[in-house]
């Protein structure tokens, strides 16, 4: 196996596969599509992040707190659209406990769900997407033929971007 990074795109060879994925890997093309995310991160309690739509800032929208919202908020709901991997796998490859889970929701119907794995001192993310309603089943397969073959090893500092523990989020409010 052997990925290489040459002008924003990872290309290689994994078990015989040609592999090219963009980075940051385009899991959801446009982060305006982004309705909601729930997060189960590694430490603390899960939470949801959601907007009325593009226009409106992310807040939290549980637990029921403070209407906390701003740039953090908006940094944790959007970051599933800027993994920027520095490995790939086939997604059978990669197996284990999740450390970490988040659902995306996008405003169209579009159910993207994420695992972190931990696999040794490394962290990967995996993906599949599925319709809410039948009408958007060919916008989930445009979103898996992307990336549900492949698991995405992350730099270490990723998992705290992709799943921060919502005491992160509500620091200094």
């Amino acid at each position: 196996r052997r990925i290489v990074e040459l002008g924003g795109v990872l290309t290689g060879s994994v078990e015989g596969h040609i592999v090219q994925a963009s980075l940051p890997v385009a899991i959801v093309d446009d982060v305006e599509r982004l309705a909601r995310v729930e997060i189960m991160p590694a430490e603390g309690r899960a939470y949801i992040l959601a907007r009325e739509s593009a226009e409106f800032p992310w807040r939290i929208a549980a637990p029921s707190l403070a209407p906390f919202s701003g740039s953090v908020v908006a940094a944790a709901a959007e970051s599933l659209t800027r993994v920027e991997p520095i490995d790939v796998q086939t997604a059978p490859a990669i197996q284990g406990a999740p450390r970490a889970r988040i659902r995306a929701t996008t405003f169209d119907g579009v159910i993207i769900d994420a695992e972190i794995l931990p696999v040794g001192e490394a962290f990967w993310l995996k993906l599949v997407a599925r319709p809410e309603t039948p009408e958007q089943e060919a916008a989930a397969l445009e979103v898996n033929n992307r990336s549900s073959a492949w698991a995405y090893g992350l730099r270490a500092d990723e998992l705290e971007q992709l799943a921060p523990p919502l005491s992160a989020l509500t620091a200094g409010q």
